[in-house]
């Protein structure tokens, strides 16, 4: 627990060998061995056997087997569906009990008095209905088909699915590996460069910090004017570039570490040194009241920043398409510009759509083709931006969605919600998605892993949720999910836990930020 290792022969990171387990073996009492005596058959039984045999081979016993006598008779009356080749005979429904009106006991109220017309009983003549009621029910009989139904027993067990044991699922992480200490406010978004060596992080406390994942140490600080809502790295190998929302900007920098490739470093400064020729281009109107390019200040170049984009409105996510240089702003409050598509290295912006259906929650482009997932309240849009035409228009089952995955494959995706539901929607068939009820908070955030077969929800309540999740090229078998490890490390302020899972791009770890500013590496 304290990062020490108490022997230098010690190996903290050996399998864990599990001696106790919920399944129940079957063990003997004792594990001395039989002693050799009991194979041995007693002499008392040898002779008895011995006897009953001598008896037998002299005819003194005899074995017969008497034949069973077929009775050529049976009771007529007795079974009467024998009669009429029945089988597996149906008793008719029982008659309804007669209530207190044909009760011989009636209440009070029903007892004779000076205004009955009969004095006695046996003065009330027959009811008039009788024949009729029973020659309907005759018929019912009759013309109403029956249906046998056959008790099922079943035991608890054998409604619970049998599951694999989660020892042979592995890898996955399990245990605390580091934290990561030294923001003073809420961490809200962190993100890990492609190549797995640093994490970026933005927190409340007007900060974005640079960490190496192997030491655990801060390796830049850069003091920024707002709260940081998001960080993100651009996923291209020959830029060395994070972005980073502030209100409403969006803010290219180039930390410039020295673990980092000085020739990377170098090229993207280079790349950004002088502004791009726009050409003929004309900026539309609506394009031109919503966002600005413009080249950092001096004093802006010297603290890492590249290239700030100033948006109309608060924006809340940067999402990078594949190759880098694609990336898409998402402004809740931006009314049809909402969405908001960019070109990195033509300094160009667009608005893909004329109006949006809901307020939208979160964006995601897809691993491999050119489509952008579009998330709101209650439903979720699959576009394709080459196209442009809307591809599939999905129900969340949530009624208030915050987050979105999407499967390495394309897929499957995944979606949580403020409801505390967690949703895993197949491509094919979105109708009926796998509801995973995991979390008893707000689920604010879902993440897949690039490599293996997992994938992660965190929520308010201080609960992260590692789960197996793998995905067969059969389409007519179902994914198959299973719940692996249940992670609790962060405390809460302000009704706030974790706010932002992500995976490591080639190992299994898992990152997690939190409302207690720290960084936790699982593994």
């Amino acid at each position: 627990m304290s990062h020490r290792v108490p022997d230098a022969s010690y190996d903290m990171y050996a399998p864990w060998i599990d001696h106790f387990t919920h399944e129940v073996m079957d063990m003997p009492l004792s594990g001395q061995p039989e002693s050799k005596q009991s194979f041995i058959p007693s002499k008392s039984e040898a002779a008895w056997v011995a006897r009953r045999a001598e008896q037998i081979r002299r005819g003194l016993i005899q074995y017969t087997h008497k034949k069973e006598e077929k009775h050529s008779f049976y009771d007529l009356w007795a079974n009467t569906e024998r009669l009429r080749g029945i089988h597996n005979h149906m008793p008719a429904p029982k008659l309804k009990l007669p209530g207190h009106g044909q009760s011989y006991n009636p209440p009070t109220e029903y007892l004779p008095n000076d205004r009955e017309p009969y004095r006695s009983l046996r003065k009330v003549p027959g009811y008039h209905f009788y024949i009729k009621e029973r020659f309907e029910r005759c018929l019912d009989l009759y013309i109403a088909p029956r249906k046998r139904v056959m008790r099922v027993k079943a035991e608890s067990k054998d409604l619970i699915p049998v599951l694999p044991k989660p020892q042979d699922l592995r890898p996955f992480p399990t245990m605390l590996g580091h934290i990561f200490k030294g923001h003073r406010s809420i961490i809200r978004s962190i993100s890990v460069h492609p190549q797995g060596k640093y994490l970026a992080s933005g927190s409340d406390d007007h900060t974005v910090k640079i960490w190496e994942i192997s030491t655990g140490r801060c390796l830049r600080s850069f003091d920024v004017e707002a709260a940081v809502k998001w960080v993100a790295w651009n996923p291209s190998s020959k830029l060395f570039l994070l972005a980073i929302v502030i209100e409403n900007k969006v803010i290219f920098l180039n930390p410039e570490t020295y673990l980092m490739d000085k020739l990377v470093v170098q090229q993207t400064n280079a790349v950004f040194r002088e502004e791009p020729d726009q050409g003929d281009y004309i900026r539309p109107e609506r394009v031109k009241t919503a966002v600005t390019w413009r080249k950092p200040t001096p004093d802006e170049w010297a603290k890492g920043y590249r290239i700030v984009l100033e948006h109309f409105r608060m924006v809340k996510q940067v999402v990078w398409h594949k190759q880098g240089d694609y990336f898409a702003t998402l402004i809740p409050e931006g009314d049809h510009r909402s969405v908001m598509m960019h070109q990195l290295s033509r300094w160009r912006s667009q608005v893909p759509f004329n109006k949006c259906k809901g307020r939208v929650q979160a964006l995601s482009f897809h691993p491999k083709y050119p489509f952008l997932y579009l998330a709101t309240q209650t439903h979720i849009r699959v576009y394709n931006l080459q196209k442009q035409r809307m591809l599939k228009k999905v129900r969340a089952n949530s009624r208030w969605v915050s987050s979105i995955a999407i499967h390495p494959g394309g897929e499957h995706f995944l979606v949580g919600g403020y409801d505390r539901k967690l949703n895993w929607f197949e491509m094919e068939c979105t109708r009926t998605p796998h509801a995973l009820r995991f979390h008893k908070g707000a689920i604010r955030g879902v993440a897949f892993h690039r490599k293996y077969p997992l994938f992660a929800s965190a929520s308010d309540e201080g609960r992260i949720i590692v789960s197996h999740g793998m995905v067969y090229d059969d389409w007519l078998k179902d994914p198959f999910l299973v719940p692996l490890k249940e992670l609790r490390g962060h405390s809460r302020f302000e009704d706030l836990c974790v706010l932002d899972v992500t995976w490591h791009p080639y190992e299994p770890f898992l990152f997690t930020s939190g409302a207690d500013a720290t960084i936790r590496l699982w593994h």
